[in-house]
């Protein structure tokens, strides 16, 4: 056979081989197409005839409201027996039930976690008694007095150096708020590079009870083919004024002799829910922020009312400090003492019966009717009495003593000397007699933690 004819039956053999993969190519995307559309038409009956997208919809807004209304009253957290994947409470002095009915025994019990920690007063990092909160007199801006790096001297500060406070950060670093911009990594003021975060909580406990709310076996019942769902996935974006849930609801669908195909139903939830600037609010009322960012607020400033005063220490619109924290429609209130005398809490230490709950409310943000409450709790701390030189007074003039507390507590005050007479409140009356008097001047608040001071009081 001659080399020209051997070269026509390659060719034309080739051409054969490219004919065959044409047809197979044509007949494959044919089926693919009539069974294209007829896993729409089967997602789009099963859609129209069950109901399942509002369905679906009205879960999320559900569970949306219910996961910002638990976290807020815990103080940020939900915990992993709420919801797989939540806060693990290791401890019984790590929280505050807190019964949100008040008188009605049989309501339902939160876990308030805790804002402000008190600082060990036995670390070497905290003033000795004589120094207590510092050295000198008591000022409103002791930041400059500190020559440590002890940020705080009235808030534990947290040894995570991405966590400088107690109160649960608001978002995950990489977190759906998190943009790749220059100066610009997060909307949130505050961010963990662990998943303890309010954003990461909520997202948990959201796709946790949505899928649970959606009975599904019920709409697969109504169809005759194999329908099954899938793992939902999506995000929780927290914006200024409101928060924005993204899920996507998987449907796959099945049918006999072909690959399963997945559908997606996608929802969102958008409550206008102020929780970003609520969880800012508490965050400069605490004021137990990093070296270099550090407010006038209750964790370094003895002279700071958490109920009464604001920071003004707050981004505005412009991104400026010097903005008001608490804005319209915001309250804060102290519930005092929780624990104390209520029987049901007497296996705890006595300490923890002194710790205080603070209460912010937005009367702009309503859930079901009511305004939001974020809750969280501030362990007992101990009063600060103001530094007194020794002083030479005249024979029964009055002297008084200074002491302030940062919860804002009663204070009793006394001497280790007979000769002086109490008058009440920090003020002794001196004795009748001339003398140099060595004496201790003590504060204690009403658990006893106290402070004191040595001195010399000369009378003449």
């Amino acid at each position: 056979m001659k080399k020209s004819q051997i070269t026509i039956f390659i060719v034309l053999g080739i051409v054969v081989m490219i004919i065959f993969g044409l047809v197979f190519f044509i007949q494959r995307q044919t089926s693919d197409i009539v069974l294209e559309k007829k896993i729409n038409k089967i997602y789009g009956d099963f859609l129209s005839s069950t109901g399942m997208k509002e369905y679906v919809s009205n879960c999320l807004e559900r569970s949306t409201k219910d996961a910002i209304k638990l976290a807020a009253l815990q103080g940020g957290k939900i915990y992993d027996y709420q919801v797989k994947g939540g806060y693990n409470i290791t401890s019984n002095n790590e929280t505050i039930p807190f019964n949100y009915t008040g008188i009605n025994p049989n309501g339902t019990i939160y876990n308030v976690s805790y804002g402000i920690k008190a600082p060990n007063r036995s670390s070497p990092l905290y003033p000795s008694y004589e120094d207590y909160p510092y050295s000198g007199p008591l000022v409103d801006d002791p930041y400059n007095l500190l020559l440590t790096d002890y940020d705080s001297v009235f808030a534990l500060k947290e040894e995570d150096p991405y966590h400088f406070h107690s109160l649960t950060s608001l978002c995950n670093f990489y977190g759906s708020n998190y943009w790749d911009i220059a100066n610009a990594t997060s909307t949130c003021e505050t961010t963990v590079l662990t998943n303890y975060s309010i954003q990461e909580y909520l997202k948990y406990f959201i796709f946790n009870k949505t899928k649970k709310c959606v009975n599904f076996p019920q709409f697969r019942s109504q169809t005759k083919y194999n329908i099954s769902e899938g793992n939902i996935t999506g995000f929780v974006l927290i914006g200024n004024d409101d928060l924005f849930v993204n899920i996507k609801y998987p449907i796959i669908i099945s049918i006999e002799g072909k690959p399963p195909i997945t559908k997606f139903l996608e929802f969102t939830s958008r409550p206008k829910i102020r929780l970003k600037k609520v969880h800012e609010l508490g965050m400069h009322l605490i004021g137990c922020f990093a070296r270099g960012n550090i407010p006038k607020a209750d964790a370094n400033n003895i002279f700071f009312d958490i109920t009464k005063n604001d920071s003004h220490d707050c981004f505005g619109d412009n991104d400026l400090r010097n903005q008001p924290c608490i804005l319209d429609g915001m309250k804060v209130n102290k519930i005092r003492d929780y624990y104390l005398g209520n029987p049901i809490y007497d296996y705890l230490p006595k300490h923890y019966h002194y710790s205080d709950l603070i209460n912010i409310t937005d009367n702009n943000s309503i859930i079901d009717g009511k305004p939001l409450t974020f809750l969280f709790a501030v362990e007992n701390r101990a009063p600060a009495l103001n530094f007194t030189p020794d002083i030479t007074i005249n024979k029964n003039s009055e002297i008084e003593f200074f002491a302030l507390d940062p919860d804002e507590d009663d204070l009793t005050y006394s001497i280790n000397s007979n000769d002086f007479t109490p008058k009440g409140g920090g003020k002794f009356e001196a004795p009748s007699t001339t003398d140099s008097y060595d004496v201790m001047i003590n504060v204690s608040d009403n658990e006893g933690l106290y402070d004191y001071q040595h001195l010399t009081i000369t009378v003449s």
